[in-house]
């Protein structure tokens, strides 16, 4: 009875995806928006990239939707496979032994509940862990742009470590001259971009290159300066970084 509860408490903050492709007749959209297809991209997103394959051959929706995503080249999850994993909410509660895995693509995490996959609605999550990772859903910036979603925690303490892993998706290609084929869709990784947050601060600060990672210092400039200097530290190196925050911490 009281995993019952648990389940169907959970059941009231993510939003369905589909079962066995079908969207769920509940209307869950006060929660966020459902995925569709195989949970990669809006169905409008869809069914715009596939235009060439109805024309080659005519198919049934889900006919083009399953030709579609097994064209596809990589992935939109860090992780294909679900893990187990624990949910804590924004209202102070947190869920154990959940199956996870998060879209990098979509900037979701998504759930499933007997074999049935939903996305957790954003608004509702301060953070999740799925296996031995940990994710926090913050706001972050990078120069004047400020953007919220989710990030994973490298180095927790008084200052936390952070990274935003990105991917873009790559429209299919007609084929061209010299190539044998057309050019499949895909889905590329984008550089880690890592983040810094101070314990007092509300929004984590990230950093593209060295210069801007000494700025997120204003106290001690010269003396990170000269420690990434003489380390020969890098900006994009997450154990670096690391190295670089012990010595901030001892100074």
């Amino acid at each position: 009875m009281k995993r019952t509860a648990l389940i169907i408490a959970f059941c009231l903050i993510v939003v369905n995806l589909f079962s066995q492709g079908n969207p769920s007749p509940v209307d869950l959209s006060k929660f966020g928006s459902p995925i569709s297809g195989s949970g990669y991209i809006n169905r409008s997103v869809v069914y715009n990239l596939i235009h060439e394959l109805d024309k080659i051959n005519r198919l049934s929706p889900e006919e083009m939707d399953k030709a579609f995503f097994n064209s596809i080249i990589g992935t939109p999850y860090l992780e294909n496979e679900f893990k187990k994993g624990e949910v804590f909410t924004s209202g102070g509660n947190n869920f154990k032994d959940v199956l996870l895995r998060y879209n990098v693509y979509n900037n979701l995490i998504e759930v499933n509940l007997k074999d049935v996959r939903y996305e957790i609605s954003n608004d509702k999550i301060n953070s999740v862990k799925i296996d031995n990772k940990n994710f926090d859903y913050l706001s972050y910036k990078i120069g004047n742009e400020t953007e919220k979603g989710y990030l994973e925690l490298i180095s927790d303490g008084e200052i936390k470590l952070y990274c935003r892993h990105s991917k873009k998706f790559k429209d299919a290609e007609p084929q061209k001259a010299m190539e044998d084929h057309p050019s499949p869709p895909e889905f590329k990784e984008l550089p880690d971009v890592y983040f810094i947050k101070n314990k007092e601060d509300k929004v984590a600060t990230g950093f593209r290159n060295k210069k801007d990672l000494i700025s997120t210092f204003p106290d001690y400039q010269d003396e990170i300066k000269n420690h990434i200097k003489e380390k020969n530290l890098k900006y994009n190196d997450p154990e670096d970084l690391k190295e670089l925050l012990n010595y901030y911490n001892s100074l």
